[in-house]
């Protein structure tokens, strides 16, 4: 590719020179866009058919994504002649200013890996910044982010996460912990959150009596052998005053295969029973989200835990 123009920004000839020759640091060149807005983009291509693929890096994490990319396989299959394609900004796309890198890659196929080297092609990194997009959501929190802790002692951190205003995807954090310990002075723990569309299959009246169930992937929780995946649910059923099973709370499996369900008792403030009595029984139920249907389930309980089938 020899020409590059999109929305302000213009090369009007793109050089093989520098070292490597193929790479051209244009990042002090500022597209100015607009998220949920469609531009044309407007190229020439070099001596032989080629590929074009764009990637924008919307959450700052200097990885390039397959959700990053904003234009995929373009082909100009003509050597130096012009061509246009259209690219749009995603309406999620974060405010601010973002790596933007186009490759292409010539006579022998389309861009497969925004980092990876070609016989035939060139890479180009700009800058973009969008308005009119989403302010990036902090989706992890912490109670405590400092203290003091006597010897021998502990402190129970509770993380928040938040995924409002996050789109589909896995992210991911570490948290280090510093302290004065001569042996252990940084503890670092990973943090993985997985967002996705699973709509909830029951509903459930939220209280403040909570009972909590860790079924976690090694009790092989599965529907007629066919073992529970990633957006199926698993819910916790009491009886009603009408004598009907109704959901007491419900929890989506998650990437790892483990789910916890909060159970909700029933709130002696309001009138009717929203929730389990204590010591009543949990009625099982699981749902495939592929199939949308929910199935009756039995459970076999850790004989090391407490409240063995009860809500308590």
């Amino acid at each position: 590719m020899i020409h590059w123009g999109l929305e302000n920004v213009v090369v009007e000839e793109i050089l093989c020179s520098g070292d490597p020759s193929w790479y051209h640091d244009y990042t002090d060149m500022d597209h100015n866009l607009e998220s949920g807005q469609t531009y044309t983009l407007n190229v020439i291509g070099g001596g032989y058919e080629g590929y074009l693929d764009v990637w924008i890096d919307f959450n700052d994490d200097l990885e390039l994504t397959d959700d990053e990319i904003v234009l995929d396989d373009a082909n100009f299959p003509i050597a130096y002649d012009v061509f246009y394609f259209d690219i749009t900004i995603p309406s999620s796309a974060s405010t601010g200013s973002h790596l933007m890198r186009a490759r292409t890659r010539s006579y022998s196929g389309p861009v497969t890996d925004p980092c990876e080297t070609y016989d035939y092609g060139n890479c180009l990194d700009f800058t973009a910044t969008i308005s009119g997009g989403s302010t990036p959501t902090e989706w992890l929190s912490a109670d405590i982010t400092s203290g003091m802790i006597e010897p021998g002692g502990s402190q129970e951190i509770t993380l928040t996460f938040d995924a409002e205003g996050l789109e589909n995807g896995t992210y991911e954090k570490t948290i280090s912990i510093s302290s004065n310990d001569p042996e252990n002075p940084t503890v670092e723990v990973p943090v993985t959150l997985n967002v996705m569309e699973s709509t909830q299959p029951w509903e459930v009246t939220v209280t403040d009596k909570v009972h909590f169930i860790n079924v976690p992937a090694s009790a092989n929780p599965n529907i007629y052998g066919e073992p529970l995946v990633t957006g199926d649910w698993v819910g916790v059923f009491y009886v009603d005053d009408e004598g009907y099973e109704t959901c007491g709370g419900a929890a989506m499996v998650d990437a790892s295969g483990n789910a916890t369900v909060m159970a909700y008792g029933d709130d002696l403030t309001t009138p009717g029973k929203d929730g389990f009595a204590d010591n009543e029984i949990f009625r099982w139920k699981l749902y495939s989200t592929s199939w949308g249907e929910g199935f009756t389930a039995s459970a076999t309980y850790d004989p090391e835990m407490p409240n063995q089938a009860l809500f308590a």
